[in-house]
């Protein structure tokens, strides 16, 4: 936890360290809602027989397992790991992501490491929980706090020189004014609260309760050699690197229309008040339908086989003075595996990338990659001007914003992709 919280500094830390584990700090605990941050631990979703009692249970046991480090990272201080790190639980660490973490610190990277594996193994049998609806919640709230604000300053509510009845008649016509958007924030707000306490739940369970022996796998010993040789296919097929391409096209077509049903969903819920503005919203639902039909006929098709290579000798083409130059075949490229889906640029440049290599494009460029977002930029990302060249504002998991220019953007670029050819 010191990665977290800064113990030596003279400032409050929300957890108690004992020879059994670390407890949530009672001061902390009383300003909490119940259930939320942190007043819980994992023990306050274990109800199978054998489990923990939550109200002296530690949220973190000394000694832990990779397991139960993963399920106290998903709330409670243990939360907090993730801000430091800035990487959610539930997807795999990429690459650099422990850098910061001293070598002589091996063993904390390595729990780390099999923490965030853990978790995202178990996020894939839970399913994910919406990042994008919470941060939607949270700017409607937003919204309405900026909009309550106005709505005082508008009718004078804290006006000089007026008496409290008049004070109160005030209130009540800026209250009126946005009862509606107040509704729609806090229903926003519990439902995604109602989602995550769902999803933390189900994510404990997964993490930490126990298999039943009627379901579990029987013991290598006790497999023929048949069912040995099929064992193994399976388990080194989703690590066999030559099946990295097919999972990259069928991830990246996936995420392609995820992302098309979510731009029909939101243009279905657009108001259309004007005759032009339906016919309009009509227009573009249509054309969005058309490319999700065409993507989802895309994924059902088997993947195509990858051309045998020629091994003929290549034919130098060399071009006559006075005409064009020959073209050139782009070299091939794939992607890496993709990265966690974190606040910031690398996930959305990975699905930019996906696009382009679904659509058999050349590798984009850094400068490719900010054309394209100057038109269309991704939730919580804006192109800017950074003296004569374009550059990406983005923001990052605890809040605040960071720049990251041509090189940089390049850099991660090459981080997320291979190289084939």
């Amino acid at each position: 936890m010191k990665l977290a919280y800064q113990e030596d500094n003279g400032v409050a830390i929300p957890y108690i360290k004992r020879d059994e584990g670390l407890y949530a700090n009672e001061s902390f605990r009383e300003v909490c809602p119940p259930g939320t941050v942190f007043d819980w631990t994992p023990a306050d979703e274990m109800h199978w027989p054998g489990s923990p009692n939550p109200n002296t249970a530690p949220f973190l046991p000394v000694p832990f397992t990779a397991n139960e480090l993963a399920a106290c990272m998903l709330d409670g201080p243990g939360q907090s790991i993730q801000f430091t790190l800035d990487r959610r639980i539930g997807y795999p660490l990429d690459a650099g992501a422990l850098d910061s973490i001293h070598a002589r610190h091996r063993w904390m990277r390595d729990a780390l490491e099999e923490a965030y594996a853990l978790a995202a193994a178990a996020q894939l049998v839970v399913g994910e929980f919406d990042h994008d609806e919470e941060a939607r919640a949270h700017a409607l709230a937003q919204q309405y706090s900026d909009a309550n604000g106005q709505a005082n300053d508008r009718e004078g509510v804290f006006g000089q020189g007026i008496t409290p009845d008049e004070a109160r008649a005030r209130r009540a016509r800026a209250v009126a004014s946005v009862a509606d958007l107040k509704v729609h924030a806090r229903r926003a707000q519990a439902t995604v609260a109602d989602k995550w306490k769902a999803w933390r739940k189900d994510m404990v369970r997964q993490l930490l309760q126990p298999q039943k022996n009627a379901n579990s796998a029987p013991h290598w010993d006790e497999l023929t050699s048949e069912q040995r040789m099929k064992r193994a296919i399976e388990l080194d097929h989703p690590h066999d690197p030559e099946m990295q391409q097919e999972k990259t096209h069928f991830w990246g077509l996936l995420d392609l229309i995820d992302g098309k049903k979510s731009e029909i969903a939101k243009w279905e819920a657009m108001p259309e008040p004007l005759p032009s503005e339906a016919l309009a919203k009509e227009q573009r639902l249509l054309v969005l339908r058309g490319e999700l039909v065409k993507l989802e006929t895309r994924f059902n098709e088997p993947y195509p086989a990858p051309p045998v290579a020629d091994t003929a000798l290549p034919v130098p083409v060399v071009a006559a003075s006075d005409g064009p130059a020959p073209l050139t075949t782009a070299p091939a490229w794939s992607l890496k595996t993709p990265p966690a889906r974190t606040p910031g640029y690398r996930w959305p440049l990975y699905q930019f990338l996906q696009a382009a290599h679904v659509a058999g494009k050349p590798c984009p460029k850094a400068q490719d990659v900010l054309d394209g977002w100057k038109l269309n930029p991704p939730h919580g990302l804006r192109v800017i001007q950074c003296g004569r060249r374009d550059a990406l504002k983005y923001e990052l998991i605890h809040g605040g914003e960071k720049t990251a220019d041509l090189r940089a953007i390049q850099a991660t670029i090459k981080g997320l992709i291979v190289r084939i050819g």
